[in-house]
């Protein structure tokens, strides 16, 4: 190799070293960048009261990228779009040819159990200090669902959350609704078995039994004998007139 091309090859080493410059250790307003045991770099956030509503559109889309992001990175550059660009090296071009966002998330350090995602403008490397990179941000309180960095470990959620306690609640109204409407079909379905089996439902369908329509034999001792036309103890009320049905003439008693 010429003598010539070495002082080019090192200065052109050194400026791409000082554009991958995302690895400085900071902080800004409670919340600081630290490294970890493995060198990476973690959002260590701080903060007493809770974030205040955000309405920008784009930096609550890129929270929301951010937070399901399968990639895993604690802190991610992002466009507008959600599309990722690149992790805590990534050069930001000077000039920036379009918006970038860098997310980032991390454990709070004032209240055990509880993290925090924060989206905001990347103006240049190093940008921590800057403060023009805040006055466009949004956080939510809220870890990432995967983590690859190891800058903290995603909390595994309870069968008895807030969201399963919504879920499981929302199941039991509707099976509470539906059980409601079927109460009135269950007896309305039992009246009409009731019907449908009696014997005279049988007659009104045309469903009778066999033995339903072949006529009985005249029962005789299902009226008194000709010989007791008068109750006893009531001289004056005939037995015959008791009677809803007109007693009929045999040949063993005529009326």
């Amino acid at each position: 190799m010429p003598k010539s091309f070495a002082p080019v090859l090192l200065a052109l080493l050194i400026i791409s070293n000082a554009l991958a410059k995302f690895t400085t250790p900071g902080c800004w307003g409670r919340n600081c960048l630290v490294q970890n045991d493995a060198g990476a770099l973690c959002l260590q956030a701080k903060n007493d009261e809770a974030p205040s509503a955000c309405s920008d559109e784009i930096l609550l889309r890129l929270l929301d990228v951010h937070v399901h992001s399968n990639i895993g990175l604690s802190i991610a550059y992002y466009d507008e779009r959600g599309h990722f660009l690149g992790p805590t090296i990534w050069p930001v071009p000077a000039p920036l040819p379009f918006a970038v966002y860098v997310c980032m998330t991390g454990r709070r350090s004032d209240d055990n159990g509880r993290y925090r995602t924060l989206c905001r403008t990347a103006l240049h490397d190093d940008d921590v200090y800057n403060a023009s990179a805040y006055d466009r941000a949004c956080a939510v309180e809220r870890p990432q669902t995967f983590v690859s960095d190891g800058c903290y470990t995603v909390p595994h959620k309870s069968l008895f959350d807030s969201n399963a306690l919504t879920v499981l609640g929302g199941i039991v109204t509707v099976v509470t609704v539906v059980c409601w409407f079927l109460k009135p079909l269950k007896l309305l379905k039992g009246g009409w078995r009731y019907f449908a089996t009696s014997r005279y439902g049988r007659r009104m369908l045309g469903v009778s039994r066999r033995e339903e329509l072949i006529p009985r034999a005249f029962d005789i001792s299902l009226y008194p004998p000709g010989t007791v036309t008068r109750r006893q103890g009531n001289a004056g009320v005939d037995v015959r007139d008791l009677v809803t049905i007109a007693q009929p003439a045999t040949a063993l008693y005529r009326p």
